[in-house]
């Protein structure tokens, strides 16, 4: 079955209110190499994978740090990979087996998937490829003993569950009619949701689609959302599983559904100055935005129609990612990347935000 909704957005009013949070460095990246944020997963509340990439004077291959640090920002072990590959996005499952996500592409080429596992050592066990496609990443979540991985073709969405080994169990292929790549792919009760993003041209409307499996990857349900928009949407489900969050990073719109894709509300807030990179829920109807606003990075903290209050990192403007997790009900984490003094000054910070 598949729905087709069109998003359209409330207009807000922004409040400032008393302050309810604080924040604190518990790490700074520094090297005499620029380094960016790739992406992170925190295992158990307690660790915190991170993958870095970094610049290097040898430049015929890609450089990239992980890092595994606890929640005070203490290093427990890192590994530096020199590699010809490009990394999107780092997995570690349940016995901390890490599986490192990404592709091989070039002028003439089309991309190719590519999987690196590293044991907890941090040892290289294992390579492979996957999708051949024109575009699109390359994505997953831990289960037990292993991973699942979403990816694309050149015309279908691709569904991988693969063992510690690095061993594939089961390939599942869904066609995606108009939507071009896969976006992201994220665990839910019973099954998973797929989110796939399209365009046809610079002059088209966003199309979203949103596919629900079971856990073995059986076809549950799907719906596809227009946004008269003119850039990617993003996607994020939140912690109580409960809640799908889409939102337009440029000119914030955020459109709220529940897991049987029941469309809830949809408000268009923040500053328009602002591009959004991630959020989390926060308490009832309360959300943790963060993003770039000028120079600096930024948290705001908003309660229904409001905006309540503003974090600002000064001189942590980002061209690249932060991102923003709930830990606990009183405890956040920020992970930004760039002081961007200049394009050759940039590191990664880590913050932890708290409830006063």
């Amino acid at each position: 079955m598949r729905k087709t909704v069109y998003v359209i957005a409330l207009l807000i009013s922004i409040q400032t209110f008393g302050q309810e949070l604080e924040s604190e460095l518990i790490k700074s990246f520094d090297s005499e190499f620029s380094q960016r944020l790739v992406d992170y997963e925190i295992k158990n509340n307690n660790l915190i994978y991170l993958l870095l990439s970094y610049n290097s004077e040898n430049q015929s291959n890609r450089h990239y740090l992980i890092f595994k640090l606890d929640f005070n920002g203490k290093v427990l072990s890192q590994k530096r990979i020199e590699t010809m590959f490009s990394y999107y996005d780092i997995v570690v499952s349940d016995n901390e087996t890490i599986f490192l996500l990404g592709s091989k592409d070039g002028a003439d080429i089309d991309m190719i998937d590519y999987v690196s596992i590293y044991d907890k050592s941090f040892n290289n066990f294992k390579n492979f490829t996957l999708e051949t496609k024109i575009e699109g990443t390359i994505t997953g979540f831990s289960i037990n003993n292993g991973v699942v991985i979403g990816t694309n073709s050149k015309s279908e969405y691709v569904v991988y569950k693969i063992d510690n080994t690095g061993k594939i169990l089961k390939k599942q292929n869904f066609n995606h009619d108009i939507a071009e790549t896969l976006e992201n792919i994220v665990p839910i009760d019973n099954g998973l949701i797929i989110y796939g993003w399209s365009m046809k041209d610079w002059k088209s409307d966003s199309r979203v689609d949103l596919i629900k499996l079971s856990d073995s990857f059986e076809l549950k349900d799907s719906v596809s959302f227009i946004f008269s928009k003119k850039v990617p949407v993003k996607f994020k489900l939140f912690e109580n599983s409960e809640s799908i969050l889409l939102w337009d990073s440029i000119a914030p719109v955020s459109t709220f559904f529940d897991t049987g894709f029941g469309h809830k509300n949809s408000i268009n807030y923040l500053r328009h100055d602002m591009k959004i990179k991630d959020v989390c829920s926060y308490g009832s109807d309360q959300f943790l935005y963060s993003g770039k606003l000028g120079d600096n990075s930024v948290v705001f903290l908003v309660n229904g129609n409001k905006i309540i209050e503003k974090l600002s990192f000064e001189n942590l403007g980002t061209w690249g990612k932060n991102k923003i997790d709930k830990l606990s009900e009183n405890e956040f984490i920020f992970i930004t990347d760039a002081i961007r003094t200049n394009d050759f000054d940039i590191k990664v910070q880590i913050y932890r935000i708290t409830k006063k």
